[in-house]
């Protein structure tokens, strides 16, 4: 049987890189995809944090702070369950960048 802590290691090694991929391929997609004509950004919270200068650098940090957290609510209080909100962040992060390819690719 898997220790808590076990748990929260091995399901720590996929979540993590995991999340930084997602936003990496999102965000790099969606850069690309802005430059095409016929793309444009829908989400007006991204579009704000865009005009603003902000987008990665709130992305950058929203990213640090799943990963952070869930790390330290995991080692220090055995919610190795936490550790599923990063892996879900980076895996809806990396089906985003997925779909942007796909406008990029077949507008």
């Amino acid at each position: 049987m898997l220790s808590m802590a076990g748990a929260h290691a091995r399901l720590g090694l996929i979540a993590y890189p995991l999340t930084v991929l997602g936003m990496a391929v999102d965000q790099l997609s969606t850069t690309i995809g802005l430059q095409q004509p016929n793309i444009t950004e829908t989400n007006p919270v991204a579009l704000f944090l865009m005009d603003a200068g902000l987008w990665l650098p709130v992305d950058l940090a929203l990213t640090l702070l799943s990963v952070v957290m869930a790390e330290l609510l995991g080692r220090k209080r055995g919610l190795w369950q936490v550790t599923a909100f990063p892996l879900f962040y980076g895996v809806l992060r990396l089906l985003f960048g997925i779909h942007n390819v796909s406008l990029i690719l077949f507008p």
